[in-house]
């Protein structure tokens, strides 16, 4: 069986516990440092095999991979700070701490739409449908919110979490999502008949992020408990759970599945991006380069490349190759 490791530049680089060379086989490499004017920039990836990243403060930066220059800027005023987004190759769709969704294009950043009180205590999380043509919210009152895109009209309103929903993930048919929440609970909904059909809670303490595996069967959360946590929506139990750190000192506040489903990345307030081998929940291995925890991460579409961001306003770009 191939060793992998996680192999950043030699000023960065730290190796897992356990792990004492890199042999062969996929290996990370830190590839550019991007510093914004201001902390905690959000992420988005287009679905374009070269990605484009877009990194939110409140004044908009989209980036292009291919030689990373800003492509546009957009600026929003009295809004507040940005919680989060999703892009596509026509347009970029934002949540807001005024409890707005805003919407720009994506290559001049014309303002096109917004959705006014989307939710009363801040947008905290948001997705766009495989299709295109809804708008999956959460708010910071703990509702989840469906909206048509075309006519922005409020199709369903979803209201069991009890505190600031975190996280959005919507499955591939359109009708299915979870949501997760500071409440220690994450939900699986059925959209279409707008009803509830599962609830997992966490032993400890509140949920900040969740992925869903690549083939739909499990999912993956994050959060204050300081482990990873990998769930069967069948049972009520967890099936597997990881320690974060040995000193549980790491929250994790995002988590990302790799499109292959081979790799889980992760990273928070430990300020260490860690890749995880998927099917064994192991470390492979950690790398330095944030000086602030990181606060999103997201794997190219193939695979290719891992963007990492921060809350000190660093953007890292990792390749990931097979050797």
């Amino acid at each position: 069986m191939p060793r992998t490791g996680l192999l950043p530049s030699a000023r960065t680089a730290r190796s897992a516990s356990g792990t004492t060379g890199w042999g062969r086989g996929p290996r990370l490499t830190l590839t550019l440092t991007l510093t914004l004017s201001s902390p905690s920039p959000l992420l988005s990836l287009s679905p374009s095999p070269t990605f484009t990243s877009y990194i939110m403060h409140r004044h908009r930066h989209p980036r292009d991979s291919s030689d990373y220059s800003v492509l546009t800027t957009v600026t929003v005023r009295d809004a507040g700070e940005p919680n989060c987004l999703a892009y596509t190759l026509d347009f970029i769709i934002t949540g807001w701490e005024d409890g707005r969704v805003r919407a720009h294009e994506s290559d001049s950043g014309q303002f096109l739409w917004l959705i006014d009180q989307a939710h009363r205590a801040g947008v905290s999380a948001l997705c766009l449908s495989n299709n295109e043509r809804y708008i999956m919210t959460g708010g910071g009152e703990g509702d989840v919110r469906i909206w048509e895109m075309r006519s922005r009209e409020l199709v369903s309103h979803l209201k069991e979490h009890t505190l600031p929903v975190t996280s959005l993930a919507l499955y591939g048919d359109d009708i299915h999502a979870l949501s997760c929440s500071r409440d220690r609970a994450f939900l699986c909904w059925d959209l279409r008949n707008e009803r509830r059909l599962t609830s997992h809670v966490q032993r400890m303490g509140g949920i900040n992020g969740i992925a869903l595996s690549q083939d739909q069967t499990m999912v993956i959360t994050v959060g204050q408990e300081k482990r990873l946590t990998c769930w069967d929506l069948r049972d009520h139990n967890p099936v597997k759970v990881t320690n974060l750190s040995s000193d549980m000192s790491d929250e994790a506040l995002t988590v990302a599945i790799s499109s292959s489903g081979k790799f889980v990345a992760t990273g928070g307030t430990a300020q260490l991006l860690k890749l995880w081998d998927y099917a064994t929940m192991e470390l492979i291995a950690s790398c330095e380069g944030h000086s602030g925890a990181i606060n999103d991460l997201k794997f190219s579409p193939d695979d290719k490349q891992l963007v990492s961001v921060g809350a000190d306003g660093i953007i890292l770009v990792w390749n990931l190759y097979d050797v």
